[in-house]
């Protein structure tokens, strides 16, 4: 199935239907911030999976999933304390993802650590709240390859491949992904350069 993402805005006459593969565990192709991603239930293991196998991404790489708000995380996974708190309440919403420890068994953490960003997107948001799910958000490229940014590529890939595709505009080529900073640590450090360097930790990274 495709459908334009005006149709997936809150209010829009396919909203439904996407909700409706989130919940029953489908797989989705969709544009997120910076460039398209490939997810769909982020709590959902066989879901999980299946992304995997999609990107034919290695086994015990944690990917990461979205959340609505700083509220929703902290329901999920806990308190956030110290600098994940202060990283938390500046740069969400936004393209910073954090690593936090995950006291769930979420099928998409790693060694114990969760990846978990809240959008900078009404939309993406508002899929969240209403699927009651956090989303699986990964780069809708296979393992090794570039990030994908245009919508005929993305179509061309992925349209009989995902359960859903949402197709919306293209995106920079020179676009970078979120940032990912260990915030299970003391003091946080980044893990990953991406569009937003938090001022707190400039040149903290490995």
């Amino acid at each position: 199935m495709i459908l334009d993402l005006q149709d997936c805005l809150p209010g829009g006459g396919g909203i439904a239907s996407l909700i409706d593969v989130i919940q029953r565990g489908g797989t989705i192709a969709y544009p997120a911030e910076t460039m398209y991603g490939i997810g769909g239930d982020g709590e959902n293991r066989s879901v999980v999976e299946a992304v995997r196998r999609l990107k034919r991404r290695e086994k015990g790489k944690g990917m990461i999933v979205l959340a609505s708000s700083a509220k929703e995380v902290e329901r999920r996974f806990g308190p956030l304390r110290g600098g994940a708190a202060l990283l938390a309440r500046r740069y969400w919403p936004g393209p910073l993802t954090l690593l936090l420890r995950d006291p769930t068994g979420s099928p998409a953490a790693a060694k114990g650590k969760i990846a978990v960003r809240v959008p900078d997107s009404p939309y993406l948001a508002e899929w969240i709240r209403l699927s009651g799910r956090l989303l699986l958000s990964t780069s809708a490229n296979e393992a090794g390859e570039a990030p994908m940014t245009e919508s005929a590529a993305v179509r061309t890939l992925w349209s009989d491949r995902v359960d859903l595709l949402v197709l919306g505009p293209s995106f920079s080529h020179d676009t970078l992904p979120s940032t990912v900073v260990d915030a299970s640590v003391d003091p946080p450090r980044i893990v990953r350069r991406g569009c937003v360097i938090p001022v707190e930790l400039a040149g903290g990274d490995d």
